[in-house]
């Protein structure tokens, strides 16, 4: 077993070398270094022709970059020759302030000296000055740069072309010409691809082979269909094709995935990434529409949809592939402009009408969907109607981004599905085996603890889950924005955030400090677990010690989550005088309780007065200590009700502790006896019960048990039995019990317990 996983993980990395070192052969070139020298007064007029040519003429989609890429060098080195002159200035004004000032009759080298700095002074001031409108020629260069891509980007998607009846009446015109593809071209963009290439292809092909043969049955055994969800129906659903199906599968992953990384895909003979990416939407798309059905709707590998709803679905599948390669792949001029548009207006009104019927049929199986079917196709009827109009009236780039922003929504709809199934599969695994990852920490958890874990954990999930759906908004903001300058602004707004007077306000450094503090809130719940279980064992340390140490290792991690959350949430530290000052004032006003009781806290969490588990009495409420916070102590009473006692009270009130260093403590029994009964008998059966029961100590080390004859009462001689107990904790166990052995004692000697009695004498007059 051993050796056929280092067999394996051999094969993996050396199909992984292979593949990084088919690119580096192919594609190494000697770098280029940026010259030293560079003049500012050439960079100036570089970056005005560049302003000049931006807004004569428009600009080829491929040349934004290129230009921008320029541009943002001439800037760069015009920000950094200013850093380097400004020190130089600053140097030469240090120079000049340690000459002095002038003065009448100062030496001739002294003032050559002076007039040499001035000089060179000016000369740097002039340098600087190019280069701050090198500066500002730049980012003004930039600015109108991007104005113009939003501009030609708006003409290009809204830019309407021949309608389709010219195009047919042109076809009429040229019948006969070039209406088959020309297969010569289509072999040179075969012959184009490097051998090099071919090797890296052939060897991602045999990677994901092994991925899938390796991968899929163990993805599928791991997680069951109830819980893994989209990701693990759709292994399942693949699994269960034929091996030829998941052959050409993997071999179909593999050489898209290469391809996509190592061909052009952008260049007129470049053809093969879109093709592989057709083939793959062809072959995938059916089992990822039927695994998101059986996600959302039933999760049973069983049959869900109906024959004739998986050929609609392998239609439309084929559709799309289609679709994909004949929007997105370069114009390979197989055959001519006339016949390519028809082409395009056939498949693209074929796949829309496929692609609407299928959502309709399987919208069944979506709860969310099937509660709005008439809305649903009643949009699917318009967004139909739309795309065929913009290509009947000859706003081809129009539709293209309509289509493509459908099937990248489609896309990111089923990539937020398999995360959240993944995160919620993740979650689920957790929690199931939180007792057997806790053992292996050392970790005993009981119900209270196990409840404030999982509360850290579902605060977690809660933040990341407001992440995901913000990220998802985002994208969706790129698909739709053809212009590409409300993705923009949000992204430029969440991380450069807006100032509200003089204070910034970052909202993605917001979210992170508050995920960052949750983090470590929930860190420091497993930190003390551990810790108390830890020192537990640890004999030296009492009890009490461990809680207060506890206590205070928790409210320093808090303190430490949350400066650090703080920190990175953009909160400037400098103005805690102004915040110290506002709270000086809070306490003298309204807050003075507050803190009252945290320092209240911290004084009986160090100096202990009092510890958990201690019987105290603190004015009428008694029982005993169960928890010591810093801002209040809960004590819980006989009857088992929790008492919440602000820690000033305990600090500044009598508490009467009847465990505070030594848990022994003193029993009084008291009991009366009939007149004429023999006292010596009483004491003697009262010291003999006390000395027998097993709480009571009699080795020396407390007063022994003894007898006090108190007083002669109305009906009763009267006798108080007095002992010390091991545990004070015990003593209305042991009374109960001493006087039962009293009564029964009482009774085997004879001895009365009286009642009281009183005599009435009525007094008769005549």
């Amino acid at each position: 077993m051993h050796s056929m996983r280092h067999s394996n993980f051999i094969i993996l990395i050396s199909l992984l070398v292979g593949l990084w070192i088919c690119p580096v052969m192919a594609v190494a070139e000697p770098v280029q270094t940026d010259s030293t020298d560079y003049d500012p007064v050439k960079g100036n007029q570089q970056v005005k022709k560049l302003i000049g040519n931006i807004e004569k003429k428009p600009v080829d989609p491929g040349q934004y970059e290129s230009l921008r890429n320029e541009i943002a060098g001439h800037l760069r080195q015009g920000e950094k020759q200013q850093e380097v002159l400004q020190k130089e200035v600053e140097g030469i004004d240090a120079a000049l302030k340690a000459l002095g000032d002038k003065v009448e009759g100062e030496s001739a080298r002294l003032a050559k000296e002076r007039a040499g700095l001035g000089s060179m002074r000016k000369l740097k001031e002039a340098q600087l000055a190019e280069y701050r409108l090198l500066a500002i020629n730049g980012k003004e260069a930039l600015k109108r740069l991007e104005v113009k891509r939003q501009e030609g980007q708006r003409s290009r998607v809204l830019g309407k072309e021949a309608p389709l009846w010219s195009l047919v009446t042109e076809l009429r015109r040229s019948a006969g010409e070039r209406l088959l593809p020309d297969w010569a071209k289509i072999r040179q963009g075969i012959q184009a691809v490097t051998e090099h290439q071919v090797v890296a292809l052939v060897l991602s092909a045999f990677l994901a082979l092994w991925l899938f043969a390796m991968l899929a049955v163990k993805v599928e055994r791991y997680l069951d269909s109830d819980r893994g969800g989209s990701l693990v129906l759709l292994v399942a659903l693949i699994n269960r094709h034929s091996l030829l199906y998941r052959l050409g599968l993997a071999i179909v992953v593999g050489v898209t995935s290469a391809s996509w990384l190592l061909l052009p895909r952008d260049e007129a003979a470049s053809f093969l990434p879109w093709l592989s990416l057709s083939l793959l939407i062809a072959l995938l798309l059916p089992a990822l529409a039927e695994s998101l059905c059986r996600s959302t709707g039933q999760s049973t590998l069983g049959g869900i949809l109906s024959v004739p709803q998986r050929w609609l679905v392998r239609l439309a599948a084929v559709g799309a592939a289609l679709l994909v390669f004949t929007l997105g792949a370069p114009d390979l001029d197989l055959v001519s402009e006339p016949v390519s548009l028809l082409l395009r207006f056939v498949v693209v009104c074929c796949t829309t009408f496929l692609m609407a019927l299928t959502i309709i049929s399987l919208s069944c199986f979506i709860p969310v969907l099937r509660a709005r079917g008439r809305m649903l196709r009643f949009l699917l009827f318009v967004a139909a109607a739309v795309v065929l109009y913009l290509e009947v009236f000859g706003f081809r780039a129009f539709s293209s981004h309509l289509l493509s922003g459908f099937a990248w929504s489609f896309v990111l709809f089923a990539a937020a599905v398999m995360v959240l199934d993944l995160a919620r599969a993740f979650f689920a695994i957790v929690f199931d085996n939180r007792h057997r990852m806790f053992e292996r920490l050392g970790i005993r958890l009981d119900e209270g603890d196990e409840d404030e874990l999982l509360r850290g954990i579902g605060w977690l999930r809660a933040i990341l889950k407001f992440i995901l759906a913000v990220s998802i908004l985002l994208v969706l903001v790129e698909i739709w924005d053809f212009a590409g300058v409300y993705a923009q602004a949000i992204v430029a707004f969440l991380v450069n955030g807006f100032e509200i007077g003089k204070l910034l306000i970052v909202p993605a450094r917001i979210v992170l400090g508050i995920f960052i503090f949750i983090v470590g809130w929930s860190l420091t719940l497993w930190v003390k677990k551990i810790l108390d279980q830890k020192w537990e064992q640890e004999a030296a340390l009492a009890e009490s010690t461990r809680e207060a140490l506890l206590t205070v290792t928790g409210y320093v991690c808090y303190v430490v989550a949350a400066i650090v959350g703080l920190s990175v949430a953009g909160v400037n530290f400098s103005g805690l005088a102004v915040i110290a000052g506002a709270l000086s004032v809070g306490i003298g006003f309204g807050l003075q309780n507050i803190v009252n009781n945290f320092v209240s806290g911290l004084i009986l969490l160090f100096e202990r007065p009092i510890k958990r588990g201690d019987w105290i009495v603190a004015g009428s409420t008694e029982g005993y200590v169960k928890k010591i916070s810093v801002r209040s102590t809960i004590i819980q009473t006989f009857d088992r009700a929790d008492v919440i006692v602000p820690n000033s009270e305990l600090i500044s009130s009598p508490v009467t502790n009847m465990m505070f260093n030594d848990p022994r403590g003193r029993l009084k029994v008291s009991v009366g006896v009939a007149y004429g009964s023999d006292t010596a008998l009483v004491r003697r059966l009262l010291l003999e019960i006390a000395g027998g029961h097993g709480e009571v100590i009699v080795d020396g080390s407390s007063p022994r048990p003894d007898v006090f004859f108190q007083e002669f009462g109305e009906s009763s001689l009267n006798f108080d039995l007095l002992c010390h107990l091991k545990n004070i904790d015990s003593r209305v166990r042991v009374r109960s019990e001493m006087n039962y052995l009293i009564d029964a004692a009482f009774r085997r000697h004879g001895i009365e317990i009286p009642f009281p009695q009183r005599d009435i004498h009525i007094r008769t007059t005549a």
